[in-house]
């Protein structure tokens, strides 16, 4: 899950956007995604 979503966040990282709206949809996106990671980083080094 970690590489899906660390592509989610490069996406929206590299995407060229001018709309507002998107903006903040990807945004809202890249911060998410890594606090997922971070979760998920957590959780594989207790296992």
């Amino acid at each position: 899950m970690i590489p899906h979503h660390s592509g989610a966040v490069l996406m929206c990282l590299e995407a060229s956007l001018t709309d507002p709206e998107l903006i903040a949809l990807c945004e809202g996106i890249v911060a998410g995604q890594q606090r997922e990671i971070e979760q998920m980083q957590a959780i594989l080094q207790r296992l």
